[in-house]
């Protein structure tokens, strides 16, 4: 993924990356645990509700930071294989209206 947007010095990165959602190509895949103290769930959640065409969002419990795949090795592998095997295609999409936005232009 290229750099931060242009104009979007500062600020949580949440709220960012929520922001431009739309500007968002290639399909996302995010494991996030509930019982993570490290990242919230809240900002997958958010990106999830956000981009449902491009965000598959695997919810664990348990975990923690790192371990969803602990939880249950079977459901992580099996929701990795179809995420990577699933055909897509990439949509244009725009964050803003301005041509220097280094996510809105061309790649």
């Amino acid at each position: 993924m290229r750099g931060s947007p242009s104009g979007c010095a500062g600020g949580e990165r949440r709220a960012r990356n929520v922001r431009h959602a739309s500007a968002f190509k290639p399909p996302i895949l995010i494991f996030a645990d509930t019982d993570d103290t490290g990242v919230p769930i809240g900002p997958a959640l958010e990106l999830a509700r956000a981009r449902p065409d491009l965000v598959t969002l695997v919810q664990t419990s348990g975990g923690g930071h790192v371990g969803s795949w602990n939880v249950n090795p079977a459901a992580y592998e099996k929701a990795s294989e179809e995420f990577v095997t699933r055909p897509w295609t990439p949509a244009p999409s725009r964050c803003c209206t301005r041509p220097e936005c280094p996510w809105c232009s061309p790649a």
